[in-house]
């Protein structure tokens, strides 16, 4: 059987539908829309940072002109409502077409190649802005032919006082457009393409020539169908660079400050990682903070960036934890939805797989357990009577707790109760420590985990601990879901209820299997 839960990567979904399937809008929701009614989505430089599974090529996609179509196509399904919306709110849809023309772009290819050249940093920067310029040309032309736009009805808005530019980048139609970008594409791929680099005075003209489509293009138009009927319709073009990581410091830094440019119209995304950022630059990203000195002169980050955090607000961990939780749930709830196994039983979420309630230990090691009470308390001379206070303690803290975590207590509390009392005499064995022992979260929380260790009795339970296990990291989400998700259809398979529980996360090497993360325990 097909489990979804381990395809995390978006990327391996290359049908549409299917990936709008299992998209939750919630991270859309609470990071990115908050900026969108801000209008401060496509007009300045958007820096996009999160940790490796935190959703940015998940977010980049849905900007995709192909997403947005498939999205309107489908706008009756109930589940696509609220991604509707949010896209909305992000201008991204506008009175029901779409706002923007997003190309995704990943870095991680071949522009970290310009950087090893033995040019000037200047010409290096130059040669590696104008290959994402061609390619995003025909990134965005392609995407309009997938969409079923028909090339001939694209045009493009040039800015006023553009015409040299204009007439460089291969004019307002979208035919010599992309053949100029594909010109220019193919020049540079040769130089960076080369065993050894051919000098500056070798450079083809195509890859030196004046090549600026971004400096040109304001918006683009073309007919789009609308309920059959096609219309006119004009949009924002977006270039989404993702991967910026992937790029040398210097490189990155070139780039920022390139597409920091005020007079640019076409909207700008980086998405990079912070696991491989500078410790400053992670650390003031997290705290949200700004450097005092200007990339450039005039120019303040402030006025000229946009910054999205895909993590976690330190000042607000509460609400980011109940927001993962809501979409983890979310994310889970459309995972099993693609499961036959489950939807013909009408299990939808991840929550009715999971036991709640905790599992007490059996019989005989409770017995167990007793007994080494008994020992405890013969070996180091705690009488009767003070085991029986110590169980007053227990009750006054939580009365209603199972037996065999009051047990566990009740062994921490004889050795605390020994330890505080280390002066005992043999005529007095039974005066109060001078520090008063009590029953709190402390040591019900170390009876829960000594029971783990020693019994094995499951310490999480339910969806929650899930979520919180996952680090808010989406992608580690699905990664501990897999393995419970597939022990119970292997309990429905074998006709017996898909409820189970499970023990903490096992640590994992990165390399190693989606596997063996939890330990699976089956009522």
């Amino acid at each position: 059987m097909d489990n979804p839960f381990l395809r995390r990567v978006t990327e391996f979904f290359r049908d549409d539908e299917a990936f709008l399937a299992i998209v939750s809008p919630e991270p859309l929701v609470h990071f990115v829309v908050p900026h969108g009614k801000a209008g401060a989505l496509y007009d300045p430089l958007v820096l996009i940072r999160g940790t490796p599974g935190s959703g940015k090529t998940t977010t980049a996609r849905l900007f995709e002109l192909p997403t947005i179509a498939a999205l309107l196509r489908n706008r009756t399904i109930q589940t696509h409502a609220q991604l509707v919306r949010a896209l909305s709110d992000c201008g991204a849809i506008v009175d029901g077409v779409p706002g923007v023309l997003g190309c995704r772009l990943p870095l991680e290819t071949d522009y970290r190649d310009f950087w090893e050249f033995p040019y000037p940093e200047e010409l290096k920067l130059s040669l590696m802005t104008t290959l994402i310029q061609a390619r995003a040309v025909l990134g965005w032309c392609r995407h309009l032919r997938q969409t079923g736009v028909d090339l001939d009805s694209v045009r493009i808005v040039p800015r006023d006082g553009s015409d040299a530019a204009l007439e460089a980048v291969g004019g307002i139609e979208a035919g010599p457009l992309v053949e100029r970008a594909r010109a220019v594409e193919r020049s540079l791929y040769r130089t960076v393409g080369a065993l050894v680099a051919p000098p500056v005075e070798q450079l083809e003209t195509e890859a030196t020539a004046a090549y600026k489509p971004f400096d040109v293009i304001e918006r683009i138009e073309f007919e789009f169908s609308v309920a059959d009927e096609p219309q006119m319709i004009s949009v924002q073009p977006l270039v989404i660079l993702d991967d910026a990581h992937a790029l040398h410091p210097a490189q990155f830094r070139g780039l920022e400050q390139w597409l920091q440019r005020r007079e640019l119209r076409v909207a700008r995304w980086i998405l990079t990682r912070l696991d491989v950022m500078h410790t400053q630059d992670a650390l003031a990203a997290l705290t949200l903070e700004h450097s005092e000195v200007p990339p450039l002169p005039g120019v303040t980050s402030e006025r000229t960036t946009t910054e999205i955090l895909l993590q976690s607000d330190p000042n607000e961990r509460r609400r980011s934890r109940t927001v993962f939780r809501k979409m983890a749930r979310d994310m889970a709830q459309r995972y099993l939805r693609q499961m036959p196994l489950f939807q013909s039983r009408g299990l939808e979420r991840l929550s009715d797989l999971l036991r709640t309630e905790e599992a007490q230990i059996g019989a005989r090691h409770r017995t167990e357990l007793q007994a080494s009470i008994a020992s405890a308390c013969r070996q180091l001379g705690v009488n009767d009577q003070r085991v029986s206070g110590l169980r007053e303690l227990i009750d006054e803290y939580r009365r209603e707790a199972p037996e065999d975590i009051k047990l566990a207590m009740l062994r921490i509390l004889v050795h605390r109760y020994v330890i505080r009392t280390p002066q005992r005499s043999m005529f007095d064995d039974d005066r109060d420590p001078p520090k008063p022992l009590a029953a709190d979260s402390s040591v019900y929380d170390g009876a829960r985990v000594q029971l783990l260790h020693e019994f094995n009795r499951p310490y999480f339970f339910g969806i929650d601990d899930v979520c919180d296990a996952s680090s808010e990291n989406a992608e580690q989400f699905l990664h501990l879901a897999a393995e419970l998700v597939e022990a119970s259809a292997t309990q429905l398979i074998r006709g017996k209820p898909p409820i189970i529980g499970f023990n903490s996360p096992r640590p994992c090497a990165p390399q190693a299997s989606h596997r063996r993360h939890f330990q699976v325990e089956f009522s």
